[in-house]
This record gives structure tokens, sequence and C-alpha cells, in this order.
């Protein structure tokens, strides 16, 4: 049973794996042909629009990837049930899309960017409303949505090297990357899904909308409250510092990140079968947790050790040039995926067992902490504001996790479910 559960949970994270690098990773993939091309100053622009709409991202998403994730796995033989999931997760998320698009419209004077290519990026947010990759995951039907994402991809890398050619492209390239996810999107919102998993857009009662929002509150909370703390740093730095220094900081930034995506996939590759496992069997459930905390934290040890190494190479590779000032930000930077990842099996333990609200403290107190001491030190020290603050959250979202998932199991690193 334990080679089937392992053998099942690569297929989800190889496939998983490949749609996010796809999503998430082409951003950053791309960063070597802008740089060359539109020059750091509107990288910079670039990068600041994509942070953004990431946050606005989040909020549209109001926690489905995670909440309703784990109703689909529960309720996949039902079709009738996934087809009310799935109206209502549309509805919401169409519905909270363009109450940000309004805001977003209003307060884009405010912004110190040019507001072409921040309006402009907006399809990145309207991606994620039409792209249901919580449905395929919930599923484990993730080689479809692989394909879909690969296509998307596809149609935004013909545009890019076709017609991104100076600075004055630049605000067309998120643009392109957001309308791809947006018309795949929607041939598989309205033709491939319901032909294939016989799941149907239906009208949903308000009532139910209500109720069913109430329901993922706390997980919308908590990942609102992560998103911003993950991002305050980046675009409250653009506030203080000149385009082309923030334009670098970002590169080494975004390329730090990467790590800290794959936690997140990781994550969700194995939450539905865990789910599944802490209704079935707790001691097995136990186990899975065990075997997972051992397995993330050797993987980012040793990515620590890559980036660390490797840093004078990624930044020629993503900068054309030998920059100094980007190479010892990768280098400090490369311990940060490590302490987000020792956190994420404590995470992942308060989440199946349904303490949801237990974690949405954590990133809410993360979130205020964060907010605060980038408010007050940014101004003062710029990066090194933002590099100790991004250290000092981490390590308290890390621990806060930690500690409540060992109170919780009477302070026994495995879990104890039944």
């Amino acid at each position: 049973m334990i080679r089937t559960v392992k053998r099942k949970l690569a297929g989800n994270f190889i496939f998983i794996g490949l749609a996010q690098a796809l999503n998430q990773f082409t951003p950053i993939a791309i960063l070597p042909y802008l740089s060359r091309t539109v020059g750091m100053e509107a990288v910079g622009a670039i990068v600041f629009s994509q942070v953004l709409m990431n946050y606005l991202g989040t909020v549209v998403d109001y926690g489905f990837s995670i909440s309703a994730t784990r109703r689909v796995a529960l309720h996949r033989g039902n079709a009738e049930e996934l087809s009310n999931l799935f109206s209502s997760v549309l509805w919401v998320k169409g519905s909270i899309a363009l109450a940000v698009l309004l805001l977003l419209a209003i307060a884009s004077p405010l912004i110190p960017w040019p507001v072409l290519i921040v309006l402009l990026s907006f399809p990145l947010v309207a991606g994620k409303v039409l792209m249901p990759q919580w449905l395929f995951w919930g599923l484990e039907k993730n080689s479809t949505f692989v394909a879909a994402s690969l296509l998307a991809k596809l149609f935004f890398i013909v545009f890019l090297f076709g017609f991104v050619k100076t600075a004055d492209d630049a605000p067309w390239v998120n643009f392109a990357l957001g309308s791809s996810d947006v018309l795949v999107g929607l041939l598989l919102t309205v033709h491939w899904i319901p032909k294939h998993l016989n799941v149907k857009i239906r009208i949903i009662e308000k009532r139910s909308l209500v109720q069913f929002t109430r329901e993922g509150w706390t997980v919308f909370v908590s990942n609102v409250a992560a998103s911003l703390y993950l991002n305050a740093g980046v675009l409250l730095l653009g506030q203080y510092v000149s385009g082309l220094n923030f334009g670098k900081y970002a590169v080494a930034e975004r390329i730090t990140t990467t790590p800290r995506l794959v936690s997140g996939l990781l994550l969700q590759a194995v939450y539905p079968h865990a789910s599944r496992l802490a209704i079935e069997s707790g001691k097995i459930a136990g186990e899975f947790i065990s075997w997972f905390r051992k397995l993330i934290i050797l993987l980012y040890m040793l990515c620590a050790g890559a980036l660390f190494l490797l840093a004078d190479f990624l930044t020629f590779l993503f900068t054309g040039v030998n920059d100094v000032l980007v190479s010892s930000y990768i280098q400090i930077f490369c311990i940060l995926p490590l302490v987000v990842a020792t956190g994420i099996p404590s995470y992942l333990e308060l989440l199946i067992k349904g303490k949801n609200k237990n974690c949405m403290y954590v990133f809410l107190f993360g979130a205020l902490l964060n907010i605060s001491l980038n408010w007050l030190l940014l101004p003062l020290f710029h990066e090194k504001a933002a590099i100790a603050v991004a250290y000092l959250t981490e390590v308290i979202v890390a621990g806060g996790f930690v500690v409540m998932a060992r109170r919780l199991n009477n302070h026994a690193m495995i879990p104890i479910y039944s």
C-alpha cells in the first residue's frame, strides 16, 4: 500500500510540478530575455506589477485552492455536488475580480509606476478566475491541467519573442501572460469541463453563495495575510529606491522565490491525499506527515547550498552581466526557502485537522509584523530592511506553525488523528 501511495503522490507531484512550473516560473524564466530587451528599469516595473497582481489574485482566489480542492477530493464521484461547487467558485471569484478591478482603476494614480503597465497587468488576475486548477487537483486529473497550462504558455511565448523587442513593448508583457490564461480558461470552463467531466455551470442561490463564502473565510484571510507579508516588502520598497536598484533587487528576489514556490507546490501535491488519510487512518496519516517533513527539509538544505554556490552564474544568466549586488542578494536570500519549508509540514497538519483558524492567526500576526516593520524601516535602510524583515517574518510564521502543531498533538512531532 505504501508503494502505491508513494507512486500516486509522485505522479501528483510531477504533474502539479509541471503545471506550477508553467504558471509560476514562467514570469521568472523570461527575466533573462526581458533584461536584455526592455532593460532593468522596465523589468522592475513589470515585476512590481506581477507582485501586485499576485496579491490581488490571492484576494480573488478566496482560498479556494485549498478549501475547494479538499471538497472536490471528498465528493469526486458526485457530479451534482461538483457542479454546484464549480459554479459557486466561479460566481464568487468573478464577483470579487470585478470589485478588485474597479478599486485598482480608482487607485492607479497613486501607484508610483507606469500606470499603463499596471492596468494592463490585470489579465493576470482574470486568468486565476477562469483557470480551475483546484478542480483538476481535487480530482487528481493533473495531466489535463498541465496540457492546458502548456497551451496557454505557448501562446504567450510566441507573442513574447515575436513582439516584445524594446522598452516601449514592456506594457504588453503581463497583458499577454494573463490573456493566454484567460483564453485557455474560457475553453476549459465553457467546453471541456462540461463535456468530459459532466460538471456544468449553474445559477446558484444567493443564500448558498453566502454560506459558501463563510465556510472559506478563515482560509481566505490566511491566504491574503500570507500573500501580504510575502509581497509587502517588494511593494513598499518600490516607493523608496530607484527603478534600476529596484530592478536588481527584484531579479534576485524572484530567483530565490522559485524554491519557495516549490514548497507550495509540494503542499498542493500532498494535500488531497493527506486529507483523505486523516479521515481513513490516523496512524497512517501521522506516518505520512513524518515522512513528508524529512523529505522537504532535506530538499531545502540542498537547495540553500545550490543557491549560495551558483549565485554568480544565476546573476549572469538572468541579467546578462556580472552584477555583484544581485549576486550578493541571492546569497543572502539563499537560506530563506529553508526557513519557509520547516513550517510547511506543520501547516499541513493543521489544515487536514481543520485548524484553519489557528493558521489564520499565525498569518495575520506575520502580516501585521511585516507591514509594520517595513513601514518603519524601509525609508531608512531600504533593501537591507526588506531582507531583514523577510527573514524575521518567515522565522516567526514557521515557528508559529510548529508550536501550534506540537501543542495540538500533545507536544509530539507526529500528529495523532484518532
